[in-house]
């Protein structure tokens, strides 16, 4: 495992520099205030006690984050507690240890003249309670080294996840595109197969529209959102192909706000809803046709957009319609894949009153 402090070595050393002073600071004014018969020397003595106790343990941090890294990782309990266990014991000794001859290094650089005693005798006699407190210390600084640890491991792993989410929403939005791709292909081909039986000029047309559309949207690398300019653009090559079959029973009519004309929306949304407008709506009508786009900006930011015409409509149920056909299926799919619940698409027709398609999505 790749050895790396979760925070800079040099910050370990400044936030222990800065905790020796505010202790140290703390202990001169205890003994000089509140303890008596104490000589300069000997509060001196005491912040550099304060002061070494920190400050070494910001040179010791990367040991505790060893110890946590060799240890702390161990699938096996017994093995990861033994090992931390000594781990702890062995950093906090040294500490300890090797604070009392730094001590002895400060107390003549101040001039105290306190310490005449043996240091081994020091050592034996104060190093047991001063351990317990350096080990106290260790666990402290090891537990903020496993949360900052654990907290960078959680951001990583949901920064995977949706990651992971985001390409498997992609993938299936790929699969939902390619899925209307031949059925879109194969209704246009219908739509040239009837042209050719009384308009063969007008079935070229057809024919090379629809290789416009085809290069559309068989295009590589397309984005699964686009302005709805450019979705508009494309429906009306759409439309212009419908209009070949209807003749003069199809009136097309487009009211879309500008401000929302470089809203993005999803690529293809339009067209399955204007193709169930033609084949539920109108197929039945003998004159006066009409598909109605709409656009328009809501509140909070939000964009309507609807589809509508004034066919025959259905009597059938929409969860019926959405469930079996391919293209409003295809759109609640997209559309819910996308946007979550943030997005509504509702389907309104009764016998006799044509078809109105609605979208609200986040602009």
């Amino acid at each position: 495992m790749k050895f790396k402090l979760p925070i800079p070595y040099i910050y370990c050393i400044l936030i222990s520099i800065g905790l020796g002073l505010l202790t140290g600071g703390r202990q001169m004014y205890v003994y000089t205030y509140f303890m008596e018969d104490v000589g300069p020397g000997a509060v001196k003595l005491q912040f550099w006690i304060a002061m070494i106790n920190q400050v070494l343990w910001g040179f010791l941090v990367p040991a505790v984050y060893w110890v946590y890294l060799k240890f702390g990782n161990e699938k096996k309990r017994f093995r990861l507690s033994l090992g931390v266990l000594l781990g702890s014991i062995v950093v906090s000794a040294f500490h300890e240890f090797i604070s009392y001859f730094i001590l002895y290094g400060s107390a003549s650089i101040v001039g105290y003249t306190g310490l005449e005693i043996d240091i081994w005798t020091m050592i034996s006699s104060g190093f047991p309670a001063g351990f317990i407190t350096q080990w106290i210390v260790f666990w402290i600084v090891y537990t903020i080294f496993a949360g900052l640890v654990n907290a960078r491991r959680f951001r990583e792993n949901q920064i995977q996840l949706a990651n992971m989410e985001a390409q498997l929403s992609e993938a299936r939005l790929n699969a939902l595109k390619y899925q209307l791709q031949p059925h879109f292909l194969f209704n246009t081909l219908n739509t040239i197969s009837a042209l050719m039986d009384f308009d063969v000029k007008d079935a070229q047309k057809t024919v090379s529209r629809l290789g416009n559309l085809m290069r559309t949207i068989l295009e590589k690398n397309a984005q699964n959102a686009i302005p709805l300019r450019e979705e508009l653009s494309f429906i009306k090559d759409y439309l212009g192909i419908e209009e070949m079959r209807f003749q003069d029973r199809l009136t097309v009519q487009y009211k879309i706000q500008d401000s929302v004309q470089d809203a993005a929306v999803p690529r293809l949304i339009l067209q399955p809803l204007v193709e169930n407008a033609v084949k539920h709506g109108l197929r039945s009508v003998e004159e006066n046709g009409k598909i109605c786009i709409e656009a328009y900006e809501l509140p909070e930011n939000r964009i309507f957009i609807s589809v509508s015409d004034n066919g025959i409509g259905s009597n059938i149920s929409i969860e019926e319609m959405t469930e079996n056909g391919i293209g409003l299926k295809n759109v609640q799919d997209r559309l819910e894949l996308m946007y979550r619940e943030a997005c509504t698409f509702s389907v309104e027709t009764a016998e006799g009153e044509g078809f109105k398609a609605t979208i609200e999505i986040p602009r």
